[in-house]
């Protein structure tokens, strides 16, 4: 069995799911499968998400003998709904953490490229990689500080002290 990582869709957008003949493709949550079909090629089904539900959701693929194949974890948004700055840059942060994952165990320096948030690097060094992470990071956690502000929570308690002569 596969686990994969989420998919963020704006509702309409196409979801491809990946799966090769005969095998049985469901959609849905806990409470209920709102897709389900049997792939009758081996291309990637390419589902519209129009009709899907706000909320969190799996693609749950079986082979032909009914044996579980792969989970993928989707995530169906609104077309107006904007997405918080902290998981823009959490999702960054994995990618990039994921590059020097790769960039590490590759041991012929095959990883040349890497698109994050429609930017391009070209062979990036594993020092300018370890770099961005750290800038990713403490752009997150002036976010949340930021955010954290907002709620009225402080890194700081106040203790107001007060003195009486007498």
């Amino acid at each position: 069995m596969q686990q994969l990582e989420e998919i963020i869709l704006r509702q309409g957008q196409l979801l491809p799911v990946e799966c090769v003949q005969g095998d049985k493709i469901q959609i849905g949550n806990d409470q209920e499968i709102f897709f389900e079909t049997v792939a009758a090629i081996d291309n990637p089904v390419l589902q519209h998400t129009d009709k899907f539900p706000l909320g969190s959701y799996t693609i749950v693929i079986f082979n032909h003998n009914g044996v579980l194949r792969s989970l993928q974890p989707i995530r169906v948004l609104s077309v107006f709904a904007p997405e918080s700055r902290i998981d823009t840059l959490r999702r960054q942060i994995n990618a990039v953490d994921k590059v020097i994952e790769a960039k590490l165990n590759d041991d012929n320096g095959a990883l040349q490229s890497l698109s994050i948030n429609n930017k391009t690097l070209v062979y990036t060094s594993l020092n300018e990689l370890v770099l961005l992470g750290d800038s990713l990071r403490s752009q997150l956690n002036a976010a949340i500080q930021k955010e954290n502000r907002k709620k009225g929570k402080a890194p700081f308690k106040q203790i107001k002290l007060k003195l009486n002569r007498g």
